[in-house]
């Protein structure tokens, strides 16, 4: 048995434990994940409520975002 295998498996069983609407939930925070936008939401709540500490954790953290998009 393989690694891939293992992992097959193991991603089964954890999906089989998960409730329905669990799985909803945390496949489209997976999803606003993936495609930025819940970094930038939270970037948007530091730099909202953060002060200037958040502000600038904000922006660095955007910056870096920025920088790894367009590297990768």
């Amino acid at each position: 048995m393989g690694m891939l295998d293992v992992d097959r498996r193991l991603t089964r069983q954890a999906a089989a434990g998960c409730p329905p609407m669990a799985g909803k939930v945390l496949s489209a925070l997976e999803e606003a994940a993936e495609g930025s936008k819940l970094w930038c939401a939270a970037a948007m709540v530091m730099a909202v409520s953060g002060g200037w500490r958040g502000r600038r954790a904000a922006a660095s953290g955007v910056a870096v975002l920025a920088v790894a998009q367009l590297v990768s």
